[in-house]
């Protein structure tokens, strides 16, 4: 497998940045601790996705975070074969949503 990887973050990193873009605004963030996602338990979003199929996708995706599942570990990337290719950054793409 080889991946072109433009930086490593985490989603706190990235909320940050995005907080930073909207001017120190400070987004409420809740946290649901790794047993409960376990357990199907998580924080609903300002009432969206409440489905019992949206639900069970959250607690999928929060459990694969919580695991590391997306923290790739490529042996060989693509930037190192190509390194004239210089993938845009999320550092530089946050800013691009101020105001949306």
């Amino acid at each position: 497998e080889e991946y072109v990887i433009s930086d490593w973050v985490t989603l706190n990193e990235i909320l940050t940045l995005a907080e930073a873009s909207k001017e120190g605004t400070k987004f409420k963030v809740p946290y649901d601790p790794f047993l409960d996602l376990k357990a199907s338990k998580i924080t609903l979003l300002l009432g969206r996705w409440s489905d019992e199929e949206s639900i069970a996708m959250m607690v999928i995706f929060g459990n694969w975070f919580d695991e590391g599942t997306f923290d790739m570990k490529p042996s060989r990337l693509m930037n190192d074969i190509f390194p004239e290719i210089k993938p845009i950054s999320v550092a530089d793409i946050v800013p691009a949503w101020k105001g949306k």
